[in-house]
């Protein structure tokens, strides 16, 4: 994605991308994440490519604006649940974030 990512923001006609991703579990659910999450990198390793689905959203901003992107819109768990489950309480983990960036 890293990689994908440093050719789209040095098009000369600008871009935009959108993805999603997940952040760490919190600290109760970190053991079996860590286990679950090695078994799948294993695999992915065995056919020749890397895995990483999880970020730290400061982190992953951060990475984007060295890059040379802008954040354009950010939606966690709470925004998202809202708009697509409104009423649907919170859940037990930080939850997924959709990531919007672009280079004007």
């Amino acid at each position: 994605m890293v990689s994908t990512l440093e050719v789209l923001v040095r098009l000369p006609g600008g871009a935009r991308v959108v993805f999603d991703h997940g952040n760490q579990p919190l600290a109760s659910g970190a053991e079996a994440y860590a286990r679950t999450q090695g078994e799948l990198a294993a695999r992915v390793s065995a056919v020749g490519e890397t895995f990483h689905s999880r970020f730290d959203t400061p982190g992953l901003h951060a990475r984007m604006a060295g890059q040379g992107w802008r954040i354009l819109r950010d939606l966690g768990p709470e925004a998202l649940r809202e708009r697509f489950a409104p009423g649907q309480g919170a859940g037990p983990s930080p939850g997924s974030y959709v990531l919007s960036v672009g280079t004007r």
